[in-house]
């Protein structure tokens, strides 16, 4: 499912490559026990959001030894004042 010539070791988990196609995705997140039928209801992004988060570095997504994914976003709140 990940191409190992492309990960990254960080403490113990393991950086899923940006690169992934959509079914290895799903298999990862099948394998951690996440609801996918909860993806794309009432307003929730889908897989294919989180798979373009990924590929555009917004997000990202590791696994740990015992089979644990993460998601890691990217996130700037700016306040201007006049």
């Amino acid at each position: 499912m990940v191409n190992p010539e492309k990960q990254t070791d960080r403490g113990g988990r393991i950086d899923l490559d940006p690169s992934i196609k959509i079914d290895d995705l799903i298999l990862h997140l099948i394998a951690a026990g996440v609801p996918l039928e909860k993806y794309g209801i009432d307003g929730a992004k889908t897989v294919g959001h989180l798979l373009k988060e990924i590929q555009s570095g917004e997000s990202k997504m590791s696994f740990d030894t015992k089979g644990n994914i993460y998601r890691e976003a990217r996130v700037l709140w700016l306040k201007s004042w006049r």
